[in-house]
């Protein structure tokens, strides 16, 4: 039951994100964490401004992963 305690905790706080080919052909990130906000500071992080393409939440309770589409803007 610790390990698992742990597990949930270690997972609870992390953020993921990878490249991605987005509805435009274009690339766009795919970020995925357990708190909406921690997804935003992380496209903030990736991209400075960033127009979000798609959101959406798979499980549930503690659980919950958001997963958060953004196509960065580009730098003039």
């Amino acid at each position: 039951m610790k390990v698992l305690a742990t597990f949930i905790f270690l997972t609870s706080c992390a953020v993921s994100q990878k490249t991605t080919i987005g509805p435009d052909g274009t690339k766009h990130k795919l970020i995925e964490c357990t708190e909406v906000e921690d997804c935003y500071e992380k496209a903030k992080s990736l991209c400075g401004t960033y127009k979000i393409v798609n959101t959406s939440n798979e499980g549930a309770g503690d659980a919950t992963v958001v997963k958060l589409l953004v196509k960065c803007d580009e730098k003039k």
